[in-house]
Order: C-alpha cells, then sequence, then structure tokens
C-alpha cells in the first residue's frame, strides 16, 4: 500500500518503487529536501547515497554523482 501523496517510479525492471522515503533515525522526512537542508558536502552525500536510485531530491544538479557541490568541504 502506498501512502496518501507518495509518488511512485519505474524501475528499468518495471518495478514500481514509492520515491516518498524517509530518513533514518534523528532526522526529518526525507521528502522535499534540498542543498540547503544540510551543513556541509559530505552531509548531502550520505544522504543522496541512502536515498538511491536516482536523484529524487534534485542533489545533484549536474549528474555526476556528487551532491551539493557548493556547500563546505565538498
Amino acid at each position: 500500500m502506498v501512502r496518501r501523496g507518495a509518488r511512485l517510479a519505474r524501475s528499468k525492471g518495471g518495478r514500481a518503487y514509492s520515491t516518498d522515503r524517509t530518513s533514518g533515525p534523528g532526522e526529518t522526512s526525507a521528502e522535499d529536501r534540498d542543498c540547503s537542508d544540510f551543513d556541509t558536502q559530505p552531509e548531502a552525500q550520505r544522504f543522496f547515497k541512502r536515498h538511491q536510485p536516482g536523484d529524487p531530491h534534485n542533489l545533484d544538479g549536474d549528474g555526476d554523482g556528487e551532491a551539493c557541490e557548493s556547500l563546505p568541504g565538498g
């Protein structure tokens, strides 16, 4: 069952998966995160890697696999 408001995407294999993901303990919902939600690039990169496949939060503007490159520590 998909929660109300969750978006579904399809992988190449045709499986549906929800793009409405939540974060780990102590974090707010992963829904609608952007670079301003992070203090450093490594913090954003860890979040980006945990929420694969793809880039549902558009943290990697140039598609090179590095999230929020303009943040400190990147």
